[in-house]
């Protein structure tokens, strides 16, 4: 009998949708005071038990493991924010990865999709 495998990527992040509610953030972020999708120390320390969680859940699940993940991808819609936060955060990023990284996750990472202006929407002035 034939059977059928769906091997699928996965995208977990602590955001998920900016047209939800909050924004896509859970609730629980809006206790920390510092820069949500920074590397201040507040944020990574806020979203740690629920990488912990997800990425246990992730890592057991991965094709290494007998399981469906073939890659996997931290981060969701990353975008600049704020004009004093340097874009892309480089270090948010890596920071983010080795969270899930620390977690068991070994199949390859995807980087997120950055939100950059096309050229072509800018009109040339002249």
């Amino acid at each position: 009998m034939p059977t059928t495998c769906l091997l699928s990527p996965v995208l977990i992040a602590t955001q998920v949708n900016a047209e939800v509610s909050g924004g896509g953030f859970p609730g629980w972020l809006s206790r920390t005071s510092d820069i949500l999708r920074t590397n201040e120390t507040g944020f990574l320390e806020a979203t740690q038990n629920y990488v912990e969680n997800i990425g246990k859940i992730i890592a057991d699940a991965q094709i290494t493991n007998g399981g469906p993940v073939i890659a996997f991808q931290a981060e969701n819609e990353y975008t600049f924010g704020m004009p004093w936060v340097e874009w892309p955060d480089v270090k948010y990023i890596d920071a983010v990865n080795q969270q899930f990284r620390d977690t068991g996750i070994v199949v390859p990472f995807s980087k997120p999709s950055y939100n950059v202006p096309r050229l072509s929407s800018f009109t040339d002035p002249n």
